[in-house]
């Protein structure tokens, strides 16, 4: 349903945001891809969204948004 997409998506963009933040404390700029983000160890693993698709990062803003528009679905 939309309602858990969008409550699952809101968690996971939680998650990755923290370790963007995190990131940027350690080494004073956004990572370039979401992947540096497990490979520096401050997310096991990147989450992807209920129909399996990755979010989509923009390293320039540091922005994080779901690859699909949630009412679209």
């Amino acid at each position: 349903s939309n309602h858990l997409y969008n409550i699952t998506a809101t968690i996971d963009i939680q998650k990755i945001n923290e370790a963007i933040e995190k990131f940027k404390e350690s080494y004073g700029r956004n990572p370039m891809e979401l992947s540096q983000l497990v490979r520096a160890g401050f997310l096991d693993s990147l989450p992807k969204d209920l129909d399996g698709k990755e979010y989509i990062y923009d390293s320039q803003t540091g922005e994080v948004k779901t690859p699909t528009i949630p009412w679209k679905r």
